[in-house]
């Protein structure tokens, strides 16, 4: 059973494998139905239509949000299971296999929020008729304008 031992490396990798396969795709499913829901203005006659940052912003916070239910799944599972135990300092092999899982997570994020990024910038050139920066360049400022987020997302699935 999943839970019983700790993850192999074998194990560990397919875990990595299905978060890397996994949160992109709920991302693009996630994009392409806020896109749509942007298109037709929600169905609704007073419901505005979302610009294509907006959409690809919600469909980044919906895969956020199932990750957050993924996460709570698992820290009700430990705890529910441990009656005698030190929730703090016990190893749990469940934790272990959703670390490895949960791991391309914050990856998947970090290029989720440039992708996010990247469109909003596309969307004020629209408005404003700029100059078109360079990915480089695109890549830096992200990376000035949300460096905080960018270590917790590095520094988190590194010390666990």
């Amino acid at each position: 059973m999943l839970t019983d031992s700790p993850p192999g490396p074998w194990t560990g990798l397919a875990e990595v494998l299905a978060g890397a396969v996994l949160f992109p795709s709920l991302f693009v499913a996630a994009s392409a139905a806020w896109r749509r829901r942007g298109a037709d203005g929600g169905g609704a006659a007073k419901t505005p239509s979302l610009s294509p940052g907006a959409a690809l912003d919600c469909a980044c916070k919906s895969v956020s949000a199932a990750f957050a239910v993924f996460s709570v799944y698992v820290g009700a599972s430990v705890l529910s299971s441990c009656q005698d135990c030190d929730v703090v300092r016990d190893r749990r092999p469940l934790i272990r296999h959703f670390l490895c899982f949960g791991l391309t997570y914050f990856l998947y994020d970090i290029w989720a929020m440039f992708v996010v990024f990247r469109q909003g910038h596309q969307d004020n050139q629209h408005c404003q008729h700029g100059k078109e920066k360079s990915e480089g360049k695109l890549i830096r400022d992200f990376l000035h304008a949300k460096t905080l987020l960018v270590v917790h997302h590095l520094v988190v699935p590194t010390l666990g």
